[in-house]
């Protein structure tokens, strides 16, 4: 791409001084960006497909497990729960993959957009104190604390992941595959 394919149409007049060459470029091509900003969602419908897509995978490391997919809270979820639940109910204590699929971007690190490992604690759950510590305690360094979740962690992508989705895929099953060997004793416990 060059200056070429996307010409700027430069400001004239007395105030023109104020525009620089971003908020020309912008000017000049704001129907296609807003466009192209549209795709947003459709890329996050499409990651979301595929994150869903890993469920059996996922079962694979746990078959003792029940694997639950839903919503908790505002994040899409694919769980691993020591106790069979109905879908229409959020496991009270499980661990797995969750994502926010109306912004999922695995290569964008933040809270809305990256697909993050981890454990899910209920406030209704029997022993909630004494299992959030003890897997706090199990999770170390590299992972993080909430009340919900007192154990998670990113799982960022390279750019251009899309274009090797079978890598991403590896790297999401062994952060999930570490998450329960860290946590399986507090699951079933």
């Amino acid at each position: 791409m060059n200056d070429t394919d996307y010409p700027v149409r430069p400001a004239r007049g007395e105030g023109s001084d104020r525009f620089d060459d971003r908020a020309l470029f912008f000017l000049s091509h704001r129907r296609q960006i807003e466009e192209w900003a549209g795709l947003a969602a459709e890329a996050s419908a499409a990651t979301s497909t595929f994150l869903e897509s890993m469920t059996d995978d996922l079962n694979g490391f746990v078959p003792e497990f029940e694997i639950w997919t839903g919503p908790i809270s505002r994040y899409r979820c694919v769980m691993a729960s020591a106790r069979k639940v109905s879908d229409e109910e959020v496991p009270l204590l499980s661990a797995g993959l969750c994502w926010t699929a109306s912004t999922v971007t695995p290569d964008v690190p933040g809270d809305r957009t990256c697909p993050f490992v981890g454990v899910y604690l209920d406030d209704a759950a029997p022993d909630r104190e004494r299992i959030h510590g003890q897997c706090r305690a199990a999770g170390g360094a590299d992972y993080k604390s909430s009340e919900r979740w007192p154990l998670y962690r990113y799982v960022p992508a390279g750019d251009g992941w899309w274009t090797e989705l079978d890598g991403y895929r590896a790297e999401l099953l062994a952060a999930f595959a570490a998450l329960i060997e860290i946590v399986t004793p507090h699951l079933v416990g």
